[in-house]
């Protein structure tokens, strides 16, 4: 269960990545995400209470800060506010 990637230049740690960082660059990987929380955490805690207020907008797919949770989707403010 890896939390944090080491980023490695020339040999020396320049960084960590986190699963949001890599969220952020690559959205769909979410969907694959959310199938092992599921598989995983299901007897354990619902998948709501894992993601906290950033996600990926089930509505137009892009990376959100502030998701809502809007008649059983995750939505970022602007597809909220069209929902």
């Amino acid at each position: 269960n890896i939390r944090h990637l080491p980023v490695v230049d020339k040999g020396k740690m320049v960084g960590l990545l986190t699963i949001k960082d890599i969220l952020k660059i690559e959205p769909s990987l979410f969907e694959l995400l959310v199938e092992k929380f599921e598989l995983r955490e299901e007897t354990r805690k619902p998948i709501d209470r894992i993601i906290s207020r950033e996600a990926i907008c089930q509505g137009c797919g892009a990376y959100a800060e502030d998701i809502k949770k809007v008649k059983g989707s995750l939505l970022c403010e602007r597809c909220a506010a069209e929902a």
